[in-house]
């Protein structure tokens, strides 16, 4: 670690369970890039590469991983963990992030090194069924190790999620560091829309039957039996898959993509209207809000959702550009402030959409908070 007038300067590794093909890589992207210019050395042990080898400003070491679903996080971070005890430039960083769902393998080996430990928690777990419980299980265990003082702090998106934390495991506030999502304002921007149109929704993320999607397929028929010329696009993959495919071979207005590289979303979603949130108000979802969100906002759609504190924007509550609801009013609030809006409506809303998001989305918020609590672990250690 290097001191340049009262900045730390350190070297950093991140274990991350993230690949390239995930769309929530953007987040672990943009905080390394972040950590990166603001001149700290940084080491990504991951599957796969997060960027070309010649472009990305860190070092990789490549992990093993099983293909097997139930059993990829534990070998992953049993791939990572024989890594720390085998190979000697391990005990050359100063600062080790390590993902939650590795941490209850990862940390005991980092910390027997006598190297600071940083949890980062994006997400508890959003699966449902037997794998929702195991992971509940592994997520409760890294927290459990911050409790007991073998990791130093952790990482989490939402004051919301903060105060989840600290009620499941009371954690002491200074150590939990809010780290909130951002989006890329120049990959996601708005077209300029001309000439009458139909109006267009869309939805991407994760056609899992949890996440509230087979309400959407309804919403954009009630639409059209209203006489709105709407049509809907659902990008990505999921257990609803095989039921939204049927559908889609018998309405043409309905349209799925599978899941797309994260630079083709920005063209997709830039070709839509209004951006859709069902996911319902269970404790996950209310958490944090969506990196989608951002997304949609950056894109100059209008939003229209499932009311709970994971979708509410902060200072966004009087938006006419937002359009939030019960769960068990949202097909029928839903069509009719879809059904009100005038072209005027659209346009102008679409506008303050991209604006709260140049004022309150960029990465830069993001990035600072990282910084700041990397600084904090450093200032422990010297």
């Amino acid at each position: 670690m290097v001191d340049f007038g009262g900045m730390n300067i350190a070297n950093l590794a991140w274990v991350t369970v993230r690949k390239p093909t995930d769309l929530c890589t953007t987040t672990t992207r943009a905080l390394a890039m972040g950590l990166c210019e603001h001149g700290h050395r940084l080491t990504l042990l991951a599957v796969e590469d997060l960027a070309e080898r010649s472009s990305a400003p860190w070092d990789h070491i490549p992990l093993r991983q099983s293909k097997r679903r139930g059993f990829q996080g534990r070998s992953l971070a049993k791939s990572a963990a024989a890594w720390f005890r085998t190979q000697s430039e391990a005990r050359d960083f100063d600062a080790v992030i390590v993902d939650w769902p590795l941490a209850p393998i990862v940390a005991p080996v980092v910390a027997a090194l006598g190297i600071k430990l940083v949890l980062n928690d994006r997400s508890p777990p959003a699966d449902a069924g037997v794998l929702a419980r195991l992971q509940w299980r592994v997520w409760n265990r890294a927290w459990g190790m911050v409790t007991r003082g073998i990791i130093d702090c952790g990482s989490v998106v939402s004051t919301n999620h903060a105060s989840f934390v600290t009620q499941q495991h009371g954690i002491e506030p200074d150590r939990l560091h809010v780290v909130p999502a951002g989006v890329d304002l120049d990959l996601f921007q708005p077209t300029i829309k001309t000439g009458k149109a139909p109006t267009r929704l869309v939805y991407h993320g994760r056609l899992d039957k949890n996440r509230g999607v087979l309400a959407l397929p309804m919403l954009c028929q009630r639409l059209r039996t209203n006489g709105i010329d709407a049509q809907l696009t659902l990008v990505g993959d999921g257990n609803a898959l095989s039921g939204l495919t049927a559908l889609a071979q018998q309405h043409e207005w309905l349209t799925l993509l599978p899941k797309q590289p994260h630079r083709a979303m920005g063209t997709i979603l830039a070709e839509h209207d209004v951006g859709l949130l069902p996911m319902p108000p269970n404790k996950v979802w209310s958490m944090a809000s969506p990196l989608k969100l951002s997304e949609y906002m950056a894109s100059g759609l209008l939003v229209l959702g499932v009311d709970h504190d994971g979708h509410r924007p902060p200072g966004a509550e009087q938006a006419d550009w937002i359009s939030l609801h019960a769960q068990s009013a949202f097909l029928e609030e839903g069509v009719r402030w879809l059904t009100q809006l005038t072209s005027d409506d659209l346009n102008d809303g679409q506008r303050r959409s991209r604006t709260y998001a140049e004022l309150n989305c960029s990465w830069r918020h993001g990035v600072n908070a990282m910084v700041q609590m990397i600084q904090s672990v450093l200032v422990e250690s010297s």
